[in-house]
């Protein structure tokens, strides 16, 4: 297994020579895309600006499978997760 980083993070992982994942951030350090390429899988995040998830998409061969929308409580350290399937 090979491992390519830059900046400190992991970016693309290859097995015997093949790319087997890739991970893109945003400027501020967040993940933004993880993929596996051969199966053509994609999950994509989304950050608010207090750097707290806020969407979560996957998508195979870039159709949606599913979703995830997270909403903080205006007054409480609780969340509410809103999924959604499209199979």
């Amino acid at each position: 297994m090979d491992l390519k980083l830059s900046l400190g993070r992991l970016i693309r992982v290859f097995a015997d020579g093949v790319l087997e994942a890739e991970y893109s951030y945003a400027v501020n350090g967040n993940r933004s895309s993880l993929s596996y390429p051969l199966v053509g899988v994609q999950t994509t995040y989304r950050f608010n600006r207090a750097n707290l998830v806020t969407e979560v998409v996957n998508l195979v061969n870039g159709e949606v499978v599913s979703s995830f929308e997270y909403k903080k409580f205006a007054c409480k350290k609780q969340y509410k997760v809103i999924r959604s399937h499209k199979l």
